[in-house]
């Protein structure tokens, strides 16, 4: 078993007419940063979508909720279930012979080309192979079904080979046989419903009322005492978004109430 600290993501659905070159765009004019990707194998009528934040070195980055704030402004009309994941601890265990074995059963679509593709435009020194049903496998085992291997040329740690599944897993949607998904650690995560987040509501009642304004003070005055949940969090970053909790938003939220703020 790993354990290791997730990226930070964002999670949605568009339905199969929306044009994902569109969402593309408009997730790139938010953040030239962002990496997004979508999963088209699949007989439901929405598809699956994720975002995530990479820096020229190709290092996973915070996506802050100021970005996740504009986004929603934008995609609103054309996304559904809107999640945000940061902060998160998740661990993944190990159950078959390989971390980079694939059954083709397991999509709707061939996906070998897919493969095939992540290899050379990563410049990944490995080799791709398919063994068929009852066919004696590179490690001695008869394979069950069609299912693909890549092999890497050189040895890799448990912990590389762990990261390259993830990364294919991250860009083609094609999830090794070999390594179950994500699971949250409940040592640490954060999750925020964009979708349903309301402006200024930082106690979470559905409303936005004085009794926000309160809270926020509150949670500043006495953390130990007050603390929001991440949901409250992220609705009541409203002044200066992406600053974290300060006085100015209970401020901000008092002005709006009094009509003497947009």
């Amino acid at each position: 078993m790993c354990i290791e600290k997730a990226p930070d993501s964002l999670s949605f659905t568009i339905s199969k007419d929306t044009d994902d070159a569109t969402i593309e765009q408009l997730i790139k004019e938010a953040d030239n940063d962002l990496i997004f990707n979508c999963w088209k194998n699949t007989t439901s009528d929405r598809i699956g979508c994720s975002v995530y934040s990479k820096d020229e070195k190709g290092n996973y980055t915070a996506i802050d909720s100021k970005t996740v704030k504009e986004l929603n402004n934008v995609l609103s009309d054309l996304v559904a279930d809107f999640e945000y994941y940061y902060d998160l601890y998740a661990y993944k265990t190990v159950s078959y012979e390989y971390l980079t074995a694939y059954f083709e059963s397991d999509y709707d679509g061939p996906i070998e080309k897919e493969l095939e593709d992540y290899i050379k435009s990563h410049k990944v020194k490995a080799k791709l192979v398919r063994y068929s049903d009852k066919e004696v496998n590179c490690f001695g085992n008869t394979v069950s079904g069609n299912k693909l291997y890549i092999i890497p040329d050189d040895d890799l740690t448990v912990t590389e080979h762990l990261r390259l599944a993830d990364s294919i897993a991250d860009e083609t949607g094609i999830v090794s046989c070999g390594v179950s998904p994500l699971e949250e650690n409940p040592l640490g995560s954060k999750y925020v419903n964009v979708s349903e987040s309301l402006y200024g509501d930082a106690n979470c009642d559905g409303n936005m009322n004085m009794a926000d304004a309160v809270m926020i003070m509150q949670s500043i005055a006495a953390p130990d005492k007050y603390k929001m949940i991440p949901q409250g969090e992220f609705n009541a970053d409203v002044a200066n978004t992406g600053d974290g909790i300060t006085n100015q938003d209970a401020n901000a939220i008092q002005r709006k109430l009094l009509g003497l703020a947009d």
